[in-house]
């Protein structure tokens, strides 16, 4: 399972390769109360079928929900794919206060 895992993660990082990009992030809670936080990426161009993609990049859970775990929880995706922060142009999530904390002060 984790060879098919890592295999898909290859493949998903040729994706946003040196193209401009759109991170998407959204906290919720799940069935147990749990606070989830679910980061997906779209790069901005058409694929093949002249569609724009987003893949989701991570599923995290977090003991604290504040502006520090979920920059932490974005950046380590940014760096896992190999996205250049130049490359970021679109940010999208909610607008509840630590997620604005999250964009105005880490990202």
């Amino acid at each position: 399972m984790a060879e098919v895992c890592s295999e898909e993660v290859c493949v998903l990082k040729e994706k946003p390769a040196g193209k401009p990009v759109a991170i998407i992030f959204d906290e919720t809670p799940d069935p147990q109360g749990r606070c989830v936080v679910n980061i997906l990426v779209a790069p901005l161009c058409v694929d093949e079928d002249g569609n724009l993609r987003a893949f989701l990049t991570d599923t995290v859970f977090l003991n604290t929900v504040d502006h520090r775990s979920v920059s932490q929880s974005v950046v380590k995706v940014l760096q896992q794919y190999d996205i250049s922060n130049e490359n970021v142009i679109v940010i999208n999530t909610d607008s509840a206060a630590y997620m604005l904390k999250t964009y105005k002060e880490c990202l």
